[in-house]
């Protein structure tokens, strides 16, 4: 399974042969994952040695012994969080029953993934407004401000920091901790 986060990719594994297919599509810039996340539907690879959609790929997968490859899409209907990839050893491995149980897979990993990724934007907003809510309580009491003021005073320091709102609250924060 290859999932991207924010700038960086991550693949998730059950073997090291899964492992080494989906970080060569990686190096490569190209594969049926790739091509599953930036499509709705599925790839179904029945024959590695003859595939012609991703040569180079398929030139160093080959040496890893799978033979068959079946990608979907993992995500929402406007994002892709990544893709679940299974590999077979042996040519047109996957019929269309296990076509139907993989997308099952998929659908539930999407949901799954979606769901924790929320959850974790929800858990990173509050805390950065409980940082920005305590950076402007300290500089309210520093510097006897209003609180339309410190929060001016703290976007203003973010702005010349060249740095986010939440991180230069982190800073008076944690500056205020040290020097207490």
């Amino acid at each position: 399974m290859i999932i991207k986060r924010g700038r960086r990719t991550v693949v998730i594994s059950t073997s090291p042969t899964a492992e080494q297919a989906d970080l060569l599509q990686l190096e490569h810039r190209e594969g049926p994952a790739l091509s599953a996340m930036s499509h709705a539907g599925h790839i179904v690879v029945d024959d590695v040695s003859a595939e012609d959609r991703w040569m180079r790929w398929r030139d160093h997968v080959v040496d890893t012994g799978l033979r068959s490859a079946l990608s979907f899409r993992i995500g929402t209907t406007t994002s892709a969080i990544g893709a679940l990839d299974v590999y077979a050893t042996r040519r047109g491995a996957f019929a269309a029953d296990t076509a139907t149980v993989a997308r099952l897979y998929a659908q539930h990993a999407s949901v799954a993934l979606a769901a924790a990724q929320h959850e974790s934007g929800l858990r990173r907003a509050i805390d950065a407004r409980q940082a920005i809510g305590q950076a402007q309580g300290i500089l309210i009491e520093r510097h006897s401000l209003d609180p339309d003021a410190a929060f001016a005073m703290l976007r203003n320091g973010a702005r010349e920091r060249k740095i986010t709102l939440s991180e230069h609250a982190r800073q008076i924060v944690a500056t205020h901790h040290s020097a207490a």
